[in-house]
């Protein structure tokens, strides 16, 4: 468990379902906002955060996005991830596998 990341998932599915386990059992934060499918683009405040406070208050210096995307440019202290495997990056593994 990575206490400073936090997994920002997309769309709910039998994978998002899935991945949803996985990081229950691996004792993982995770959000979801959203579980309707498409182009889905999350801001700071759509995941409950304010600018400057994620760093300070809530110790996350990692967000691993899942099927979604940040509609945030992020600021040094913070390292986004994005796992996908639909659009332009079909020839990927499946997103629960990049996961694992």
């Amino acid at each position: 468990m990575t206490k400073n990341r936090l997994w920002v998932l997309g769309g709910n599915d039998g994978e998002m379902r899935a991945i949803k386990a996985l990081l229950e059992m691996a004792g993982e934060r995770w959000v979801q906002p959203q579980t309707q499918w498409g182009d889905i683009q999350y801001t700071l405040e759509d995941l409950g955060l304010k600018p400057g406070e994620v760093a300070h208050f809530c110790a996350i210096n990692k967000m691993v996005f899942v099927e979604c995307k940040p509609k945030f440019k992020p600021e040094d202290w913070l390292e986004i991830t994005i796992v996908d495997h639909h659009g332009e990056r079909s020839g990927e593994s499946a997103s629960v596998l990049q996961v694992l």
